[in-house]
């Protein structure tokens, strides 16, 4: 009986470790061969995540910065170590969740705004994506409707193990008018874009075509039909635009079709989007931005700006949603090149640089230059506080930031 027993343990262990090894693909199996340690650093990082009170997180975070562990080990348990349970309904707030959905595994989200159409919903489930339809969205075309829905996926992120490295966009119509938005207003947010019988030609006479520029990463493929009137002519204008400003952008128009949800196309476009995951840190950034349209741009933010804006208003269903854009945004570019990251900024008078083992070595002389000057030089100093706060600011533990430095433009 005692061999048994013990049998049974090593093999509980064992099943336990492969189980640590496939949630930290970043880690060594001799770096998650502790699992109870592990286990110990996950309940500080969730702590310091879920607690309200400055006091308790202080104390988790003291607990993170004793921990004689090497740094990847923290960073990959911000990313990947909140431990869920299988919900028992299958609706979670206003998620819904797949009929083989597991909380072992990150999930892709599918996200409808303005909801989704019976087919597109059938294709989600099937391919076992997660859909959303966001609450407290006053109109969908509101530049600050992907703010309202990260928020959203933040928040449920508790409860549901989400793969925030695969968030899909489409909506019909109005929806898909604000599909373009979301892409434009949020572009470092998402994994691929999908709109619906929408184009960015609406968006451009309110704001400007060099928003577009912003979608540089974010892969979209937008279906229209040929019998859409005004609306595929739209379209077609906004692909010319995308094609000047070389962003991954493709447009179907479909013969003999009109203004649809094109339920029969779900499956092929859902095909299309799954192997595709947002960028975290590119190389080149081409970024505008200002007021209500953002401020930060995967590792590069804004945070301090002088712009004179102009109203813009967005009809909701009872009334009119006022937004402030720029009249001219602020322009950043960046790169990243080996140890060396070059940043100009235009109408900007603060900027914030963001760094991470993955985008280069932390542990060798990095160079940061700013309009062309340098501006920093040396060893980056990673820091678990940093790395922490960061995330829980950009309400992202997946693209994850150890490093970060303010730059005064003025």
């Amino acid at each position: 009986m005692r061999a048994l027993l013990l049998s049974l343990a090593l093999a509980a262990a064992a099943f336990a470790d492969d189980l640590l090894e496939k949630r930290y693909p970043e880690l060594d199996a001799e770096d998650v061969a502790d699992a109870k340690a592990i286990a110990a650093l996950e309940d500080h990082v969730n702590g310091w995540f879920d607690e309200e009170v400055s006091e308790k997180r202080a104390a988790h975070l003291k607990a993170l910065e004793a921990a004689t562990v090497p740094f990847k080990v923290i960073e990959a348990i911000v990313r990947h170590g909140r431990r869920y349970e299988k919900p028992e309904e299958t609706i979670v707030g206003n998620l819904t969740l797949p009929p083989k959905y597991d909380p072992a595994r990150p999930t892709p989200v599918l996200v409808g705004l303005n909801g989704l159409a019976d087919g597109w919903e059938r294709e989600a489930s099937i391919r076992g994506y997660i859909t959303l339809y966001p609450w407290k969205v006053e109109a969908w075309q509101d530049p600050k409707t992907t703010d309202i829905v990260w928020e959203q996926l933040w928040n449920l992120s508790r409860r549901v193990n989400i793969d925030f490295d695969r968030l899909y966009c489409t909506g019909c119509s109005v929806g898909g008018h604000a599909t373009w938005i979301a892409g434009i207003a949020g572009s470092d947010e998402w994994a691929a874009m999908l709109p619906v019988s929408g184009s960015p030609g609406r968006i451009l006479v309110s704001m400007s075509e060099v928003y577009l520029a912003n979608m540089h990463d974010l892969p979209c493929r937008a279906t229209v039909g040929a019998k859409d009137n005004d609306i595929e002519e739209m379209a077609k204008k906004g692909q010319g635009i995308a094609k000047r400003f070389g962003i991954p952008a493709q447009l179907d128009v479909v013969d003999d079709r009109e203004h649809e949800s094109f339920d029969d196309r779900a499956e092929m476009l859902l095909a299309w989007s799954s192997e595709l995951k947002r960028a975290r840190y590119p190389a080149k950034l081409d970024y505008w931005g200002g007021a209500d349209l953002g401020h930060r741009h995967y590792w590069v933010e804004v945070t301090e700006e002088k712009l004179e804006t102009k109203e813009l208003k967005v009809e909701a269903a009872t009334h009119v949603v006022t937004r402030h854009i720029p009249v001219t945004p602020f322009h950043v570019t960046a790169t990243l090149k080996g140890q060396e990251v070059s940043v100009y900024a235009k109408d900007a008078e603060e900027v914030r640089v963001g760094l991470s083992d993955g985008m280069l070595d932390m542990e060798r002389d990095v160079t940061v230059r700013i309009n062309g000057k340098v501006a920093w030089k040396g060893v980056p100093a990673r820091t678990v506080k940093t790395l922490l706060e960061s995330s829980a600011r950009r309400q992202d533990r997946l693209r994850t930031f150890s490093w970060e430095h303010e730059f005064d433009l003025r």
